[in-house]
């Protein structure tokens, strides 16, 4: 309510001094800068509001009545923004208002204006937006700038030269498929760094497109563009592409890029797929001791964040794995299922001497973190350690974690008995974290003995 109050009273002020001006004078007194600004800031208001046929309205007055005002330009700008907002869906009349004050807002004070990359990149989307709806004429100029985009040139000219290509590519969208795909893919061919943000686009837009090539033509760029992002972008929309040849071309990526960006993006795009092929690849790279550990634990991570964890054959991959890295995540992913047995193979690794102290450990951790492990399953693999010390100290960590109230009379027992006098020390260390009446006590009895 503040806001319509504030647009209505700016509004009346303006409609109530505009006799007062001069035709030419509006903008040249400190009063009528003011008023201008407070016509300026209703219409900004209103675009806040997304009330934009009054933006249109409150700027087109503040532009007209102010010529020579600061910020003149800027509401033939954001008038026409407004107005495009407008008919970009279905009005011809406002795509056609919205041209001809940005038109004005270009010849008049687009030169110098804050917006002037704005302004062209606007006047694309104007076009474009005018021949999806049957301007003959937008669409014949949609298609020039296309076609100028599409031939090779060296990076020179301006930072707006390049948002003017862009803006060209933009129209695009609303070219059918069979005219824009050859464009995209000349655009796609032109590899001079100056030219990365015009690819990256070209590989959204083509994405967007229906084609028996556009697979091919996005792993092409995969595979060979010299930009990571860009070759990135197209391993992205790969993985939203349909049709049968996604999984294989993402598989391929995978598989025979040595860009380890690029690797773990395609990991990722599989781990998307709903599809057992998808699922394969995960696998195979998991096992793939040609690939980058980095590449195989993230293979192992997405193989584990699915609603059913393979246990059978993380166990496999685990008996043949030699690395220790590797190992930890298929104990990590383990830890992180709800199924009871993958709470069991993490206890009978714990158990087991015949795994180093660090695998144990970890098993043991990701143990503890689940709420189907009670603590006497703990304390029995504590028994049973006797003489790895490191071991047990890390179990009397896990007990210090617990909340349970016979995690306090676990680790008091081994504070008081133990035969390991440096474990009776790190119980005692442990108990002194804990908020429990019984500690207190417990220490002054072992200090009065």
């Amino acid at each position: 309510m503040n806001r319509t109050l504030h647009i209505v009273c700016a509004l009346l002020v303006a409609s109530a001094t505009a006799r007062a001006q001069t035709a030419g004078g509006g903008g040249s007194t400190k009063a009528a800068q003011d008023r201008a600004d407070s016509l300026y800031r209703a219409g900004r208001t209103a675009i806040d509001n997304r009330d934009y046929r009054r933006a249109a309205n409150v700027l087109q007055q503040m532009a007209e009545r102010y010529p020579q005002a600061d910020r003149a330009g800027d509401a033939l700008y954001w008038r026409s923004w407004s107005l495009y907002q407008l008919g970009s869906n279905s009005n011809r009349a406002d795509l056609d208002d919205a041209l001809a004050s940005l038109e004005h807002y270009m010849s008049n004070y687009g030169k110098n204006a804050r917006m002037a990359g704005d302004a062209t990149a606007l006047y694309g989307q104007i076009r474009a937006a005018q021949a999806k709806l049957g301007d003959a004429h937008a669409a014949g100029e949609v298609a020039k700038s296309a076609e100028n985009v599409r031939q090779s040139r060296g990076c020179t000219g301006s930072t707006a030269d390049e948002e003017t290509r862009i803006a060209a590519l933009d129209g695009l969208l609303s070219m059918n498929s069979e005219d824009a795909i050859p464009i995209l893919k000349d655009v796609l061919k032109q590899r001079d760094a100056c030219r990365t943000d015009l690819r990256k686009r070209a590989v959204w837009l083509i994405s967007q497109k229906r084609g028996t090539d556009i697979v091919s033509t996005l792993l092409d760029v995969a595979r060979n563009d010299p930009s990571t992002d860009v070759r990135g972008e197209a391993i992205f929309w790969l993985s939203q592409a349909r049709g049968e040849q996604a999984i294989p071309a993402l598989d391929s990526v995978l598989f025979s890029s040595n860009d380890l960006e690029l690797q773990k993006r395609a990991l990722f795009a599989l781990s998307q797929q709903r599809d057992e092929r998808a699922r394969a690849a995960l696998k195979r790279a998991a096992e793939d001791e040609k690939l980058p550990e980095d590449v195989r634990g993230d293979a192992i991570f997405w193989l584990g964040q699915g609603r059913t964890l393979d246990l059978e054959y993380f166990k496999t991959l685990f008996r043949k794995t030699k690395s220790e890295d590797l190992r930890n995540r298929l104990l990590t992913s383990a830890g992180q299922s709800s199924a009871p047995e993958a709470s069991a193979w993490l206890l009978d690794i714990a158990r087991d001497k015949g795994f180093d102290t660090e695998t144990r450990k970890q098993a043991i951790f990701w143990a503890s973190q689940k709420r189907t492990i009670d603590l006497d399953q703990i304390s029995t693999i504590y028994d049973q350690s006797r003489g790895d010390t490191d071991f047990q100290q890390h179990l009397l960590f896990i007990y210090s974690q617990r909340r349970e109230s016979a995690a306090v009379d676990k680790l008091m027992t081994i504070a008081k008995s133990d035969p390991n006098v440096e474990l009776r020390k790190q119980a005692l260390f442990w108990l002194g974290q804990k908020n429990d009446p019984r500690v207190r006590q417990f220490i002054r009895d072992l200090l009065n003995k």
